[in-house]
């Protein structure tokens, strides 16, 4: 089934370009949405499945177009786009909601990934950035990072992102503690990650712990390949 989307987008060659990356995928690009302002005025009666702003634009900008959309519908979900002279508001728009940024040019940064992404991701202020609910959990060990002892335990996890991953617990790790994350890939290889476990939160029915890691130092190539798995995982269920 068709995905409705606005896209708006100033720059002509950047427009073709993510049109070109959107062609045999479920997504469809709303014609007659083509500015900021559009995007907040149609956005009630169309209802998109997703909305992506530019971050600058000439009129309004993204971040003032998201506030609107959201004002009219908090469930919105947004995704901003943007370049290296709006960096700085990156941060900014991920407060105010957006559920992805992307930055152009758009062929180098897996953008129908990161669009099945923003489909289902979840706020987590804890995290910097979006979680994914994953159709299937994914198996995940971790250990403390110290410690001539210091053992395997295994568990899953089905919310994931960029910067982190939530998931349950019959053991409690101590908060703060630097651990050794693997997260196993369906048909790759596992995948290890440093960390530092950021919240605890103890259920007192099952006498487990609800467990949150936030990922340390992770190469742009490690955020790839984690961004590749969790869009394939998404679409393709």
């Amino acid at each position: 089934m068709a995905a409705k989307i606005f896209f708006v987008e100033p720059d002509r060659e950047a427009r073709a370009e993510f049109l070109s990356l959107l062609a045999g995928t479920k997504y469809t690009v709303v014609p007659e949405v083509t500015t900021c302002e559009q995007a907040v005025s149609c956005y009630l009666r169309l209802k998109p499945v997703l909305v992506v702003l530019p971050m600058a634009s000439p009129t309004i900008g993204g971040i003032q177009a998201l506030k609107a959309i959201k004002r009219g519908d908090p469930d919105a979900r947004v995704v901003l786009t943007y370049d290296v002279k709006s960096t700085h508001l990156v941060e900014e728009a991920l407060r105010e909601g957006a559920l992805e940024v992307i930055k152009r040019p758009f062929g180098k940064h897996h953008v129908v990934e990161r669009l099945a992404l923003a489909e289902v991701a979840v706020r987590a202020p804890r995290h910097t950035q979006p979680l994914a609910v994953l159709p299937k959990p994914v198996v995940i060990e971790w250990k403390p990072a110290k410690g001539f002892l210091a053992r395997w335990h295994e568990s899953s996890t089905k919310r994931i992102g960029i910067s982190g991953l939530d998931f349950r617990s019959d053991t409690c790790p101590a908060l703060g503690l630097a651990v050794l994350l693997r997260i196993h890939i369906p048909g790759s290889a596992a995948m290890e990650l440093p960390a530092n476990v950021i919240r605890i939160v103890e259920d007192p029915g099952t006498k487990s712990f609800d467990v949150s890691l936030s990922y340390q130092a992770a190469s742009a190539e490690d955020k790839d390949r984690l961004l590749h798995m969790i869009g394939q995982l998404v679409a393709h269920g």
